[in-house]
């Protein structure tokens, strides 16, 4: 039941002639994927992860951090690293765990390579746990969102960090009174 549609061979983009709006072209219709791997047999497939409903944790370096408790969820080991799949959609994001980048958050607006694709690199992406795919569990996204920590806008305060001088500058104009 997963909305999918047809990338590249060896590829992450989407092929332009069969899926011309990316994405947004996937179908669930099997007459319509059998067509599109009748045309393009080897082509990788990509997931539509929101027409999916799905949310996909894409951790960058390997596995999953133990103290996240992943190990029984759907899981597929690409390139670099580790996809986690859930149901539901959630908002994409970067994720932080104990102040450090561990992956991004994919889902309504995106898609992932699926498995047993091949990366462009050469990887192929494997099934690594097949615990079936389950809601996200209660808490999870908010233990890997990062601490904002608020910008200290007197003259006294510390420098804005390198990258978060528009979203600081605006959430301080947004304080202003006249």
């Amino acid at each position: 039941g997963w909305f999918v549609f047809p990338l590249g061979v060896r590829s992450k983009t989407p092929d332009s002639a069969l899926a011309p709006h990316g994405f947004q072209s996937a179908s669930n219709d099997p007459r319509q994927i059998e067509s599109w791997w009748d045309i393009s047999p080897n082509a990788n497939v990509g997931i539509d992860l929101g027409r999916s409903n799905l949310t996909v944790l894409d951790f960058d370096k390997g596995e999953p951090p133990a103290e996240l408790g992943l190990q029984k969820y759907f899981q597929v080991k690409t390139a670099r690293g580790t996809h986690v799949y859930f149901t539901g959609t959630s908002k994409q994001s970067d994720m932080y765990l104990s102040g450090t980048h561990v992956g991004e958050v994919k889902s309504a607006g995106g898609y992932v390579l699926a498995p047993f694709c091949t990366h462009p690199e050469g990887p192929i992406y494997t099934l690594k746990a097949d615990g079936g795919v389950e809601p996200l569990p209660d808490g999870l996204l908010e233990k890997l969102t990062p601490v904002r920590e608020f910008v200290d806008a007197s003259p006294n305060g510390a420098k804005i960090p390198r990258g978060k001088h528009d979203t600081e500058l605006h959430r301080i104009a947004g304080k202003l009174r006249f």
